[in-house]
């Protein structure tokens, strides 16, 4: 009887994705941050970036040399249009802007050459305002983030954001791409839990 002819091997392909490197805090800018009246380098300043090579809305910034916003150093400043709320994504999860007035400048700092981010300082017309999750509950705000003096505190301080993507008018910000972040992006669903006690006669 005569042998049956082994199958090829199944070989799968991986895309690339846009990786995390040394000393550079990497940003998903969606285009909708580009337009007019939205950035405002006069505030804080601003960094060009470098585009990932997998994905040209990816890019990697420069580090601030100083844990401590002072005004200068940040990527840039962005406050949306009415129509088109400001959206902010960690790694994983994605928050909107919860009142117009909201903004937010971006602060690139690395605690260590492996450990970079761009930390969200927002700013407001009320200290309790700022990005929460799909059902408004704010989740990162301005309040605790100055201290005694009303400088900034260090953003190593763990009252701000780590932002990895921005966009306006689309919640969660939708990537052109999977190669562009490491994970996907998903809109975070909190919820406002009440005690009830019973009282026992």
């Amino acid at each position: 009887m005569a042998a049956k002819p082994t199958d090829p091997p199944i070989t799968t392909t991986t895309a690339a994705v846009c990786p995390k490197e040394n000393n550079k805090a990497m940003v998903y800018m969606d285009p909708s941050v580009d337009g007019a009246n939205i950035a405002n380098p006069n505030i804080a300043g601003s960094k060009t970036g470098t585009p990932c090579p997998y994905c040209a809305n990816t890019k990697y910034f420069d580090p601030a040399p100083t844990d401590t916003f002072a005004g200068t150093d940040a990527i840039n400043t962005y406050q949306c249009p009415d129509a088109q709320p400001l959206c902010l994504c960690d790694e994983t999860k994605c928050y909107t802007e919860t009142d117009k007035t909201v903004s937010v400048s971006l602060y690139p700092y690395c605690t260590a050459a492996t450990d970079c981010s761009a930390y969200a300082i927002l700013s407001a017309q009320q200290d309790t305002m700022g990005v929460g999750g799909a059902n408004g509950i704010p989740v990162w705000t301005p309040d605790g983030t100055l201290d005694a003096n009303f400088n900034f505190l260090p953003v190593t301080s763990g009252k701000y954001m780590k932002v990895s993507a921005i966009s306006c008018g689309t919640c969660p910000v939708a990537l052109t791409s999977p190669s562009c972040l490491p994970q996907p992006l998903t809109m975070a669903y909190l919820i406002r839990i009440i005690n009830c006690f019973r009282v026992l006669k």
